[in-house]
């Protein structure tokens, strides 16, 4: 399986390989922008199903929502103006050198269908799994 990623060059910060992604526009639901910002950095029509929370409490707080997301439609484009976009296989994404500032721990929290929440603080990150 192969999945799409952009080289941001443009972001101070989220600068390397990363999944698409971005803010929630006023009066936009998060699935919503989720579609729609996959649409706008790689030109496929995407469903999207939630997969879980992550708290970024650094210098810059942020929280991100984890979708997975499966095309519909579209075909990729190769470069936005925040960067090339590409298809790529697990392994060389995994091995690939500059990924973006917590990548892993995006990856990780994707593919283990156990964690629903992941809090990073400074150094220290914290994975709350499902009791189900």
């Amino acid at each position: 399986d192969k999945v799409v990623v952009l080289d941001k060059v443009v972001r101070e910060g989220w600068e390397g390989l990363t999944f698409p992604g971005g803010k929630v526009e006023k009066n936009e639901s998060v699935r919503a922008s989720a579609i729609r910002e996959v649409r706008e950095e790689t030109g496929l029509s995407v469903d999207v199903r939630y997969r879980g929370l992550l708290r970024n409490m650094g210098a810059y707080e942020e929280t991100v929502f984890l979708y997975d997301a499966k095309v519909v439609k579209g075909e990729l484009i190769e470069r936005t103006h925040e960067g090339p976009v590409v298809w790529m296989n697990e392994e060389e994404l995994l091995t690939s050198e500059g990924l973006a500032r917590n990548f892993l721990v995006y990856h990780e929290a994707l593919v283990d269908p156990e964690i629903e929440e992941v809090l990073i603080d400074g150094e220290d990150i914290i994975y709350e799994r499902s009791t189900r």
